[in-house]
């Protein structure tokens, strides 16, 4: 009798010690980029034309988060080699979390600088002249002196909702899969071996 109170004494503790690591270290929570690099790793066109206005820039970075990879294939490697516009819309996402950040000096003279060299060329490209030229300036001078001018340029000229803009007229160079094309109803097959007209 007192093997079967040892015996179930140490599958009660062992079921205790099973539940008290799922606690503490099985249902840690995905960070926001893991929920984005996991709904968006691969991108379809239908896919984004049916997202809101809201959701395209996060979809856009889930899957070039997803491309990445900290320890093999690191965003400065992948990221440039990427489209245009693609690179641009990064870099700009990232230019624009730095800015809010407060973190401007760092992005301009640390490890990020290549992509804010890709963020000026970005906001070139989605026509935000101004905060380019002062992004271009801030590059110069690596001190973070024009954060209160690019703030000011950015509410100006909204790189946000041009770069929405940018995708939304370009969404084949923002997807990984291919649409099949559209079939019309004279490429179809001729049923019974009648020929199509």
């Amino acid at each position: 009798m007192p093997q079967i109170v040892w015996i179930i004494a140490l599958l009660v503790a062992f079921v205790l010690l099973f539940l008290l690591q799922q606690v503490l270290f099985g249902r840690r929570s995905k960070s926001r980029a893991d929920q984005l690099m996991a709904q968006y790793g691969t991108l379809t066109k239908p896919q984004l034309e049916a997202l809101p206005d809201g959701e395209v820039i996060d979809a856009v970075i889930g899957n070039l988060l997803a491309k990445t990879d900290d320890k093999t294939l690191p965003a400065y490697a992948v990221i440039p080699a990427l489209s245009r516009g693609r690179s641009a819309v990064y870099a700009v996402w990232l230019f624009l979390c730095e800015l809010n950040a407060n973190s401007l000096a760092a992005f301009c003279s640390g490890n990020d600088r290549g992509f804010a060299e890709l963020a000026a060329d970005g906001l070139s490209l989605f026509q935000c002249e101004k905060t380019a030229a002062l992004l271009k300036a801030a590059l110069e001078t690596k001190d973070g002196s024009q954060t209160a001018a690019l703030v000011e340029a950015v509410k100006e000229e909204r790189p946000d909702r041009q770069m929405i803009a940018y995708i939304r007229a370009l969404p084949e160079d923002f997807c990984d899969v291919a649409s099949a094309p559209e079939t019309d109803a004279s490429d179809a097959p001729a049923e019974d071996g009648e020929a199509a007209e």
